[in-house]
C-alpha cells in the first residue's frame, strides 16, 4: 500500500472512534504502556484471568482500542497536566489514576502534528491526551496501535504507518 492509502486507513479508523465513549483503561505493568477501549463491548474469545481487572475488562474488549506502547504522552484537563509517561505506574499512582479519568469520556476530536506519531485526542470534560516523541525511543519503535474493524493500524515513532488485516 502507498503512504497515502495507509494514512487514509489511519484517519478512517480514528474518525470512527470519534463520538465513542472510552469505557476501559488498562495500564500495563511494564512502564508507560496502556490501552483504552471505545465503543461497543465485544465478548472476548477467552476470558482473561487477571484479578486486577474488572469483570467487564476480563470478558470484553472494545469495538475500537488504542494501545500506547513506546510513545511519550501527557494527559491534560483544561491546561493542567494530570499525568505523563514518566510518572509512577503504581496501582494508585498518578499515571493509573490520571488515565482512569478517561473512562466514561467521549472522544470528540483528533489532530495530528507533523506526523501520525504526534497525535492529540480531545475528550469530553476538557480532557486532552497528547502522544508525541519520546526521548530515547528508536524511530522504528511502535508508538501506538489502533484496533478496530478487523484491522490493526500501527504508527511507528518515525511516523510510518503499518496495516494488518485480520482474516
Amino acid at each position: 500500500m502507498t503512504d497515502a492509502s495507509l494514512r487514509k486507513e489511519w484517519e478512517s479508523l480514528l474518525a470512527k472512534m470519534v463520538g465513542q465513549a472510552c469505557w476501559s483503561m488498562i495500564g500495563v505493568s511494564g512502564g508507560s504502556m496502556f490501552s483504552l477501549d471505545f465503543g461497543e463491548k465485544r465478548r472476548r474469545e477467552v476470558v482473561v484471568r487477571n484479578d486486577k481487572l474488572r469483570g467487564e475488562q476480563r470478558s470484553f474488549v472494545g469495538e475500537y482500542r488504542l494501545f500506547a506502547r513506546m510513545t511519550g504522552w501527557r494527559l491534560y484537563q483544561t491546561e493542567k497536566c494530570l499525568c505523563h509517561c514518566n510518572n509512577s505506574n503504581a496501582k494508585d499512582g498518578p499515571m493509573v489514576m490520571g488515565l482512569r479519568q478517561l473512562e466514561g469520556k467521549r472522544l470528540l476530536h483528533f489532530e495530528s502534528g507533523k506526523s501520525p506519531a504526534e497525535l492529540m485526542l480531545s475528550f469530553s470534560k476538557d480532557y486532552r491526551l497528547v502522544l508525541s516523541d519520546w526521548e530515547g525511543a528508536d524511530p522504528e519503535d511502535e508508538a501506538y496501535t489502533l484496533f478496530g474493524e478487523e484491522r490493526a493500524v500501527t504508527v511507528r515513532m518515525n511516523g510510518e504507518i503499518g496495516l494488518q488485516r485480520r482474516e
